[in-house]
Formats: C-alpha cells, structure tokens, sequence
C-alpha cells in the first residue's frame, strides 16, 4: 500500500507515522512542505492529511480528486 502524508506543523507526528509505515512494509511518501508533482505521479492508496492548523476540507478533497485523476481516488483520511 503506497500512503501519501501530508500536514502542516505536525512534521514530528507524520515522521513518526512515516517510520511506522515503512516498519509495517507499506510505501510512505511524506509531502512536507509542499507535494511535488514526482510524488503523485504515481499510485497511491492512501491520502492522509494531518494539520495542527484548520485546513479547509475543500483542500483536501482537491487533492484526492487530483490524485484520482491518475487512476484510482485514495482512502481519505483527516483530522484537524
């Protein structure tokens, strides 16, 4: 399973998940700061968005519908 994680002001926490991922044998792909187009070029299953900050949901929904153009739409995950 190949997860893209995304976030503002939470790097420690998505690290952390990230390593957790990798540990479990899943692909992770972190987007800090910004997510490039190499990134999402690609497959991905899963979209996890993790901010300490508001993010508007219409945001996130952009970007899985983005990433759905290349196949299939990501689970999508949030929490603010």
């Amino acid at each position: 399973m190949r997860v893209l994680l995304c976030g503002q002001g939470t790097s420690e926490i998505l690290w952390s998940i990230h390593a957790a991922l990798v540990a479990l044998g899943h692909e992770s792909v972190l987007a800090l700061p910004d997510i490039s187009q190499e990134v999402i070029d690609r497959p991905i299953d899963v979209l996890l968005a993790l901010n300490l900050f508001e993010i508007p949901r219409d945001t996130v929904e952009m970007l899985a519908a983005y990433v759905a153009s290349f196949g299939t739409r990501p689970a999508s995950c949030t929490s603010a």
